[in-house]
């Protein structure tokens, strides 16, 4: 190996200035550059090959706006990052962030110069021109950058002295910055503390080995599925990294005389029979055949991963990326011995310094092929921060609420939960729930199976369960005049009669129907104007229907049948059996309550009450609606089921009309979408009425999902992001999880739903895991002490939780 000699690094950027607003850089040779900060277009899993192309085609404009002699240089920063959790204010939250303290993830800064080159073969010379026509190509290459969604920032002149600095110092990740030796050799840069910068040249130019064809993105196979992903999507893999800079360069050239020199090259090459010469010569012919059919843009261009790591891993980490660029045509270059020279080209403004043999000829089409296009997810831009993780596996923040509604994804907050046994539903709607108590939320669930009682618990909510010595009642007949301006007001309680009347899966005819709306508006009018009713209640109800549908009947000479009509509702009257249900008003002291749930697990197979209490508790939901200012939400878990006839269509577009009014949310969860699917009324109310929907493991629908995804609304590119789902490699050094995708409005993200201990236990729907806690409360005394008790056991029990929780209740 070659020793080379110590010597002061001089920086090549050697000043800078403002010229009419804008700040110029210099290099050392003369050249003056801008610089921009951007955030790529095309999201990382967004299973969009148009967004790739979009990305292409938005560059090709860019690079078209430079002048003969310009470069753009963009680099792509990988940052490795430790998770810093920030104090929060309950303790899940705290322990939800907490459970991501220290864990590695990627950030990626991504930094675009545009470069002016002088005459290096003249003497130089200033003049005012050169700085008006890059002024104007600076316009020109912001306004597209800003068309085209790449958010850019025009840096001024402390940041610009930074960004240089931290590329030579090769530090992205301390917020200290400090520049120390390095040493130089053929193979790398040594750093301070072991630490080693390799530079990896893709194309080796003395032998340019890439694919036939490249295309803006490739096509990789995921659960069986093409799914498109960036080309450079390999720079995400690479282990043991501390700091990677993907630099991309590209120089636009002068087309006639490259032209020229391609021919000549050509002739040479003619002049010497030599096989190598033979394909040589096919290869320039190919590039002046596809030049003389279009306008294609000639550029000289560079790519090299810069990459910093231990000494120990270096040649680790260098083979790991030879072998995923060879995995896609790419042979890097096995003669860059020039580590300091790429190094130093790296430097932004500096890339005008590279050398002949480390650029190569090609087409602008084809060099941006080679670009990085993709980011990562980034937080919403919200108040209201709901925090899953992101497919790396630290928090992001996905506002289910507020941020798509102001952004134009939605028009309402309604969601529609989908997720069979097993896919990790309860936990996401538990994990959910628990941020929006957070902001204040009301929230009233109706469950069916005992999936929220710890988070009841931990809230020190209401846990409402139906028996006959405790059942839930309600007046649902007891409205205001305001409430009758809403016909659905009035359709609901026609729905309510009828199924009283014919059961949940009954249907009332048309005339039916009509005769309940007319004797429904009738009775109010009643009470309200001509003031013949005393109270409202259903006991007055069912006898002022008794004569005004008797009446209805007389004059009109229609078929109504009254006599059953009033022997099945004489249950609910006086005396009945159900009379309590809907003559008694609810119980004032729910208003207060900011977390409920009415559990009617016992109740769920009983033909006549099932229904009838989802109604009731729908209406309870309602009034607490209604007289709430704050944000509130209406959880129906497996008990949409009870409101699935057709008769309930008013219903539940009343329900959906009041949240949306009264800043609400009607939630439905569930694990038979064939049951969705097959009804009518739920396809038309609720999915239609839902602009975001929350979708687990679709996995057991893959074969039939055309349907689905019809009723969905589901382009095929939001099935291939489903289909990503529990299916990516990224469970490395991560807790236990499950993905959710969450569509909001047309488009939705993959996220994943990973919990801590605390979390874990508060959420388990596990009956022995339940136990367990109930046994620690008895020792502790409140929820939150008796979580941290158990967790810490737990944890030093080295156990499954499982096989933890047995383990406490048999020692009991």
């Amino acid at each position: 190996m070659t020793k080379l000699k110590k010597q002061a690094f001089e920086l090549p950027i050697i000043g800078m200035d403002q010229f009419e607003g804008y700040s110029i850089f210099y290099q050392d040779e003369g050249d003056f550059s801008a610089m921009f900060e951007i955030t790529n277009t095309v999201e990382q899993y967004c299973a969009s090959a148009e967004s790739y192309e979009l990305f292409h085609s938005a560059m090709l404009k860019i690079i078209g706006n430079l002048k003969e002699g310009d470069i753009l240089q963009k680099q792509d920063i990988l940052i490795r990052k430790q998770y810093k959790a920030e104090p929060q204010s309950d303790f899940l939250s705290e322990c939800y962030h907490n459970h991501f303290e220290g864990r590695w993830y990627t950030e990626i800064k991504t930094i675009l110069t545009i470069t002016h080159q002088v005459n290096r073969s003249a003497l130089y010379s200033f003049d005012p021109k050169n700085f008006e026509d890059f002024k104007a190509t600076i316009q020109k290459v912001y306004s597209e950058l800003k068309a085209s969604g790449f958010k850019p920032d025009l840096y001024l002149s402390d940041s610009i002295r930074q960004t240089v600095l931290r590329e030579v110092s090769f530090s992205f990740d301390r917020a200290v910055l400090s520049i120390e030796n390095f040493h130089a050799t053929e193979k790398w840069i040594g750093l301070a503390k072991d630490r080693r910068v390799a530079v990896r040249s893709l194309i080796d130019t003395d032998n340019v080995d890439l694919p036939a064809q490249l295309s803006a993105c490739r096509i990789q196979n995921i659960n069986e599925r093409d799914f498109p992903v960036d080309l450079m999507s390999l720079l995400y893999s690479v282990p043991d990294y501390e700091l990677i800079i993907y630099n991309q360069i590209i120089e636009v050239v002068n087309r006639s005389k490259t032209k020229a020199k391609l021919e000549a090259k050509k002739r040479k090459h003619i002049g010497i029979p030599d096989p190598a010469n033979d394909y040589a010569v096919q290869d320039i012919e190919a590039l002046q055949k596809e030049l003389e059919n279009s306008n294609l843009t000639l550029v000289n261009s560079h790519f090299s991963i810069l990459v910093k790591t231990h000494k120990a891993k270096l040649e680790g980490v260098l083979n790991h990326i030879d072998s995923k660029l060879k995995d896609i045509g790419v042979k890097a270059s096995e003669t860059a011995y020039n580590q300091f020279e790429l190094f130093k080209a790296n430097i932004s403004g500096n890339a005008g310094s590279l050398k002949h043999y480390d650029r190569f000829l090609t087409t602008a089409n084809a060099a941006v092929c080679l670009m990085a296009k993709e980011r990562l997810p980034q937080d919403d831009p919200t108040d209201f921060k709901i925090y899953f993780a992101d497919r790396q596996g630290v928090p992001v923040v996905c506002d289910t609420n507020e941020y798509p509604r102001s952004s134009g994804r939605t028009t309402n907050r309604n969601k529609f939960v989908l997720g069979p046994s097993g896919s990790g539903k309860s936990f996401f709607m538990n994990a959910l729930l628990r941020q929006f108590y957070k902001y204040g939320m009301d929230i009233m669930l109706i469950d069916v199976g005992h999936s929220y009682s710890g988070l009841c618990d931990y809230y020190k909510g209401r846990y409402i369960t139906y028996s006959e010595d405790n059942p839930i009642t309600v007046n649902p007949f007891l409205i205001t005049p305001e409430d009758l301006k809403e016909e659905e007001k009035l359709q609901s309680l026609v729905s309510l009669v009828g199924i009283l009347w014919k059961g949940a899966d009954g249907t009332l005819k048309k005339l039916e129907d009509s005769i309940l709306t007319e004797t429904l508006r009738d009775y109010f009018t009643a009470y309200f104007e001509e003031k013949t009713i005393d109270q409202l209640c259903f006991n007055t109800f069912y006898e002022f229907s008794r004569d005004r549908i008797k009446q209805i009947k007389e004059e009109n000479q229609v078929d109504f049948d009254l006599h059953e009509y009033l022997y099945i509702l004489k249950t609910f009257y006086k005396g009945g059996q159900y009379d309590f249900l809907l003559n008694n008003t609810m119980d004032s002291s729910l208003f207060d309550e900011q977390f409920i749930v009415f559990e009617i697990d016992n109740v769920k197979d009983h033909p006549v009450l099932f229904p009838i209490l989802t109604l009731i508790i729908m209406d309870i939901s309602l009034q607490k609606m209604r007289k709430k200012k704050g944000p509130k939400a209406l959880i129906i878990e497996e008990a949409w089921k009870a409101i699935a006839s057709p008769m309930m269509v008013g219903y539940i577009q009343y329900l959906y009309k009041t949240c949306r009014k009264m800043y609400g949310e009607a939630v439905l969860v569930t694990q038979e979408l064939e049951d969705i699917i097959s009804s009518p009324t739920l396809k038309k109310s609720v999915i239609g009425n839902s602009d975001i929907f929350c979708l687990l493991d679709q996995s057991k629908f893959k074969d039939s999902y055309e349907e689905i995804a019809n009723v969905l609304g589901l382009n095929e590119t939001e099935q291939n992001k489903i289909f990503t789902i529990n299916n990516l490699d990224n469970t490395k050094d991560r807790g236990p999880f499950k993905e959710v995708y969450i569509k909001r409005g047309s488009s939705g993200e993959v996220y994943g739903v990973e919990v801590s201990a605390e979390e874990y236990f508060t959420f388990s729907t596990e009956r022995v895991e339940k136990e367990a806690i109930k046994l620690y409360m008895k020792m502790h005394g409140s929820f939150e002490d008796a979580v941290k008790s158990l967790v810490r056991d737990f944890k030093a029990s080295g156990l499954s939780p499982m096989d933890f929780a047995k383990q406490v209740i048999s020692k009991q």
